[in-house]
């Protein structure tokens, strides 16, 4: 299946290869910046939409920094790349450890953490 994704050299993505650049462009994104709460950060694609969705996974209190710093990521992650009429949006979690990281999207970070009530 392909997608109409029209970046700036106008060649046409599939599927996988939309995910592999949204993926890249958010590891770009968390370059230098991942901080120790942050403990998962992955992304969905709504191609009705034309709609990325990053959601950021944080361990403690979602303060104004904490959403600032994310909306940072958010922003390096370059939408425009993707091309017209795709946007880029993101949301903020508070997910404190040990509970269980949902299963959400396609995950582009996860903080190693210690292994719980598991005989390893």
């Amino acid at each position: 299946m392909y997608l109409q994704c029209t970046p700036k050299n106008g060649f046409k993505m599939n599927k996988d290869d939309l995910f592999d650049t949204i993926e890249f462009s958010i590891y770009k994104g968390l370059l230098g910046e991942t901080i120790p709460s942050l403990r998962q950060a992955s992304f969905s694609w709504d191609a009705e939409k034309k709609l990325i969705t990053i959601v950021f996974f944080h361990d403690g209190t979602v303060t104004s920094p904490v959403e600032d710093h994310y909306s940072v990521i958010a922003t390096e992650s370059d939408s425009a790349y993707f091309g017209k009429g795709i946007r880029l949006i993101h949301k903020v979690i508070r997910c404190d450890y040990p509970n269980q990281l949902p299963d959400n999207g396609h995950v582009v970070y996860r903080r190693k953490e210690p292994f719980i009530g598991l005989d390893v």
